[in-house]
């Protein structure tokens, strides 16, 4: 009986060590569920992220292939223009023996050692160029006796304009050409 009793107890014992194992591996395999759904979670979030960032830049792609399309289309029609510019003036010097040969003089030498400029680089540089350049010629005019430094009460001193219609009454443009010649030019360019 003893041994009926040692030998129940002993089945009792691997029954209760058997279903201890089991739960302890019910457990460790919730806990490894568990593990695996917040990664599952993370991993998720992180492609829902990625998703929106490449969304967002296939976005921006887009615009910027419009805004190239956009500048591509701008630039031909600035050159197009450029293009009819220069056409015009072409032709405007082929027309015109005045102008034409005003822009055939060469400049004086004072006006083209204005043009000239050596490559500068900095402040010291500039001061040096300034402080070896050739001074500008005196004018061999006399100063204007009828030249006020200020004006007189109640007169206004003459405006940037004023002097712009003065100069163009003292040097007129040559005559225009008749209208009729300038519509069959006109007419003959379309």
């Amino acid at each position: 009986m003893i041994a009926r009793l040692i030998g129940g107890f002993k089945t009792h014992l691997v029954g209760m060590v058997i279903i201890g194992l089991l739960c302890g591996l019910a457990a460790l395999l919730q806990q490894q569920l568990q593990q695996q759904a917040e990664r599952a979670a993370i991993a998720e979030k992180a492609n829902a992220d990625r998703f929106a960032v490449i969304t967002h830049m296939q976005g921006q792609a887009l615009q910027q292939a419009r805004s190239l399309t956009e500048l591509a289309k701008t630039t031909g029609d600035i050159r197009s223009a450029i293009g009819q510019r220069d056409h015009t003036i072409r032709r405007l010097e082929r027309e015109n023996d005045h102008y034409k040969n005003w822009a055939a003089t060469a400049l004086p030498a004072a006006a083209q050692r204005l043009r000239q400029r050596p490559a500068l680089t900095g402040a010291a540089a500039y001061q040096q160029f300034l402080s070896t350049a050739e001074p500008l010629p005196a004018t061999r005019q006399p100063a204007d006796p009828q030249r006020r430094p200020d004006p007189r009460p109640g007169e206004r001193r003459s405006s940037l304009g004023d002097l712009r219609r003065q100069s163009r009454l003292d040097h007129p443009l040559p005559a225009a050409r008749p209208p009729a010649t300038a519509a069959a030019t006109a007419g003959a360019l379309r």
